[in-house]
């Protein structure tokens, strides 16, 4: 549904004006203990706060969010740079912490056909309510083009709408060339399509 999609100049672009447009300064973001450094410098941009935590420990990932009122999880599967794969059991435990704090986790998944057998990558969506999550995902990665600026982001119609209401004012846009190789990408390739 096209209400639901938001196109952006990559993953960092995309995530700079999600958060900006969900979060005030000061608050609090959950961030793995190990975590992509780019996460870090748009978040520190922003004036916001990172907070490190083994994402997968119960007690501790639910301490953080108590004490730092955290809104917003940062998920990357496959992790950069460690490259872990984020399994059922850790998406289900997610799933039920978003619930329970009223809990947003955008799901940076950059990295998600670069995974090779014996093992495969699991999709947050399966797993995590849609009301709690936000897809991330660009092209460059993929398609080892990284100077290709085009990304998007699949969320609810209201997260969508806040991100539309700040990009329509910004001077940032998606370049020509970057457009032209998308659309090849999107009417050769049917996984993108689908995905």
């Amino acid at each position: 549904n096209r209400e639901n999609i938001c196109l952006t100049n990559g993953v960092l672009s995309g995530l700079f004006y999600l958060l900006a447009s969900l979060l005030n300064k000061k608050d609090s973001v959950i961030l793995n203990d190990l975590s992509f450094e780019g996460f870090g410098s748009v978040i520190k941009t922003l004036g916001l706060t990172s907070v490190h935590v083994d994402i997968e420990d119960k007690k501790e990932l639910e301490k953080a969010i108590k004490k730092s009122k955290a809104k917003v999880l940062i998920l990357n599967s496959p992790e950069n740079p460690s490259g872990k794969i984020y399994q059922k059991k850790s998406l289900l435990l997610l799933d039920s912490i978003a619930k329970k704090y009223n809990l947003l986790i955008i799901s940076d998944e950059v990295n998600n056909q670069n995974v090779y057998l014996p093992y495969t990558f699991v999709p947050p969506s399966q797993y995590i309510s849609s009301k709690h999550l936000v897809t991330i995902n660009s092209f460059s990665k993929n398609y080892f083009l990284p100077g290709i600026r085009l990304g998007w982001i699949v969320a609810g119609k209201n997260v969508v709408r806040k991100i539309r209401d700040i990009l329509s004012v910004s001077q940032v846009g998606i370049g020509y060339p970057s457009q032209v190789l998308a659309n090849f990408i999107v009417r050769h390739i049917d996984n993108d399509i689908k995905e």
